[in-house]
């Protein structure tokens, strides 16, 4: 298992051997995988719609922990609880089609994650 952040060195720090298998169970936006139905990891059934990130595929938060994200963030529109967005004049103001993708993104990944929350909430009703 290894970080993901390109600011760090590539360290390793366990071997796949040596991995605790709790360490696998979160998930982080894995697309579904179907293979997985019904495995058990950690003594529990994980969710083949929901699949866990194995942590020797590198830290999937490190990502966002990144240069290049926290130089995207200060473009970043707000996001409203009704799913509005607050103007940004560093994002009005920005011509480069990398950042304004990037933004995009991050937008759209707000609100597949809020949808998911509001969809969790519905169910326990």
């Amino acid at each position: 298992m290894r970080c993901s952040r390109e600011d760090l060195p590539a360290v390793e720090w366990a071997t796949p051997a040596t991995v605790h298998e709790g360490l696998v169970l979160f998930y982080c936006g894995a697309p579904e995988d179907p293979t997985r139905h019904g495995e058990k990891v950690g003594g529990q059934t994980i969710s083949y719609k929901h699949p866990p990130e194995d942590p020797r595929d590198g830290c999937p938060y490190g990502l966002g922990m990144g240069r290049f994200t926290a130089s995207v963030l200060r473009y970043a529109r707000r996001r409203t609880k009704d799913g509005g967005r607050v103007p940004n004049r560093y994002y009005d103001r920005c011509s480069d089609p990398l950042i304004i993708e990037a933004c995009h993104y991050l937008e759209y990944e707000q609100e597949r994650n809020a949808t998911a929350f509001d969809k969790a909430q519905a169910d326990k009703t």
